[in-house]
């Protein structure tokens, strides 16, 4: 957990009515002075600080608030200040500045890098002596990982599936050796399609298509014959259902197999997903095994599917013109 301590009237009301993952709030207030009496005690991981909430604006005098915190990282928010001082804040590397209105949802974002970085360092598995063996993560540390990338919603550089191409995954399952299936990833986040390509590619395929969304995707599917699509539930201009609808009532590869992934999951769902065609179903954040059991096995069986395919085809009634 990040020990997160907040200055700030409008931070207190947010953290009244939500909380944010994986942060534990070790003191919020509005009062500067209880603020530098009581926090650097509480040794907090993260400070955020409204600057209107103090009653200085030198420079001097916010770092050295802010020093006495000897907090990891420091985020000062601001709706009227001299740009001289924010400059002169955030020429230390372990200060950022964001500008009012701030949302809980975007200080998630920000603090995403790190929380990502203490749950690597948590389930980090100790080499054995001389070999200089690469860290590996089970498949529980890795699901754990996802969580927090899925719950992001930013397209931020330090995402996990940049921290997972330098780490080897135990997933449990042998890679399919010379795969030539083609798939098709359709998701409106660039991050999480990183990640599900990374997962695929660790699991032998190494013809991986992406699509932004279901227009796209659906157009792509008209021009290119893909084994398997796996595709996000909301998504604008053409969710996940519209594409799997127009798929399943389309004329040419009404058969291939989808799997439909959601963060809003409920009866009604999964019950339209399965009434469209869906052929899987999987909760996000997804975790790996998951994931992994339902494409291996769609994949395994596209031989036996399309000989059922092609059956039906050959036994469906001819009209004589």
């Amino acid at each position: 957990m990040i020990r997160s301590a907040f200055l700030g009237s409008q931070f207190v009301g947010q953290l009244r009515q939500a909380s944010i993952d994986d942060v534990e709030v070790v003191w919020a207030g509005s009062n500067a002075e209880r603020f530098a009496a009581e926090v650097p005690p509480l040794k907090p991981d993260v400070v955020v600080v409204d600057l209107s909430e103090l009653e200085t604006e030198s420079d001097q005098a916010v770092t050295l608030l802010l020093d006495r915190c000897n907090a990891e990282l420091a985020i000062i928010t601001y709706s009227f200040a001299r740009r001289q001082l924010i400059r002169a804040l955030t020429s230390n590397s372990r200060v950022r500045a964001l500008q009012l209105p701030v949302t809980l949802t975007t200080l998630r974002a920000h603090l995403a890098p790190m929380v990502i970085r203490r749950v690597l360092e948590s389930t980090r598995r100790e080499a054995p002596p001389m070999k200089h063996a690469e860290p590996k993560y089970d498949r529980e540390q890795l699901g754990r990982l996802m969580e927090v990338a899925s719950s992001v919603q930013c397209e931020c550089p330090s995402n996990v599936a940049q921290v997972l191409r330098h780490h080897s995954i135990d997933s449990g399952v042998e890679p399919m050796k010379n795969s030539s299936a083609r798939l098709l990833v359709v998701d409106d986040s660039a991050s999480m399609r990183h990640i599900i390509r990374d997962l695929l590619l660790r699991l032998g395929f190494t013809d991986i298509d992406e699509a932004p969304d279901g227009r796209v995707a659906y157009e792509r599917f008209q021009r290119t014959p893909y084994d398997l699509i796996m595709t996000d539930w909301s998504m604008p201009h053409f969710d996940g259902i519209a594409l799997l609808r127009a798929i399943r009532q389309g004329t040419e590869r009404q058969a291939t197999p989808v799997i439909v992934l959601t963060g809003h999951v409920n009866t009604a769902r999964v019950v339209e997903a399965i009434e469209a065609g869906a052929d899987g179903f999987v909760a996000k954040p997804f975790i790996i095994p998951s994931l992994t059991e339902k494409v291996l096995r769609l994949v395994a069986a596209l031989p036996a599917r399309a000989s059922q395919v092609a059956v039906r085809n050959t036994e469906a009634p001819t009209h004589a013109s």
